[in-house]
């Protein structure tokens, strides 16, 4: 299988799970070739970055378990935190019988990701949703924030806030596990961080930032 064709099962990370496409590459080519075979499909959704900038995720899921994700989000149980290397052959990630038709193979990340955040106190029909690049850092995230909600955070500098990473399931029991998660871990630590470490992966329908805004001096 080491110079033949192959015919891959694409999906972009947050898309909807029936866009599935499919791209058909030589094996000999390179991880970095695949991304510009998945650019050529010319896709709204990666119509704006460069194939260099996208990230691949080689997985071996079924598309049953994709579609019901939709629905049960919990259902895609995906590591984003490996992605393939550019160098990377396809006859080394690819080798027979180990492709599936009715399987998905890849998994591709854009820079942009779409970040659900909740105000710490808020309803869940008061989260909100942010698009940031990953190459962007802590710092950006919170100017990003106080653009979202100018009337909020008038008077409060974007520098104030206290963010917290999370990933939890948005259900009935959020409000518990916020005040859970706030109380257990450290807020978002220096401003130049960069968001690609922090979040190398969102998962859909979860919240992924809680926000802590100061009042008179003081986080509530």
């Amino acid at each position: 299988m080491s110079n033949s064709l192959v015919r891959l099962n694409c999906w972009i990370w947050g898309d909807s799970p029936y866009h599935t496409f499919a791209v058909e590459i030589e094996t000999a080519k390179t991880v970095g070739d695949l991304k510009h075979a998945i650019k050529t499909q010319d896709l709204a959704l990666l119509r704006n970055h460069a194939a260099p900038d996208l990230t691949l995720i080689h997985v071996s899921k079924s598309v049953d378990d994709l579609y019901a994700s939709e629905t049960n989000p919990e259902r895609l149980d995906i590591d984003l935190s490996r992605p393939l290397r550019p160098t990377s052959r396809l006859s080394s990630i690819f080798r027979e019988n180990n492709v599936k038709d009715d399987y998905l193979q890849i998994v591709v990340q854009a820079p942009v990701t779409s970040l659900n955040c909740l105000v710490l106190g808020d309803d869940l029909k008061d989260a909100f949703t942010v698009k940031i690049d990953k190459n962007d850092n802590v710092s950006t995230l919170k100017c990003t924030i106080k653009e979202e909600k100018t009337v909020m955070l008038r008077n409060i500098e974007a520098s104030q806030l206290c963010l917290f990473a999370v990933s939890i399931y948005a259900d009935d029991d959020l409000g518990e596990k916020v005040q859970q998660a706030t109380a257990s871990r450290e807020p978002l630590g220096p401003p130049l961080l960069p968001l690609s470490e922090v979040f190398p992966g969102v998962e859909k329908g979860h919240l992924h930032v809680i926000v802590q805004v100061p009042t008179d001096g003081e986080l509530i």
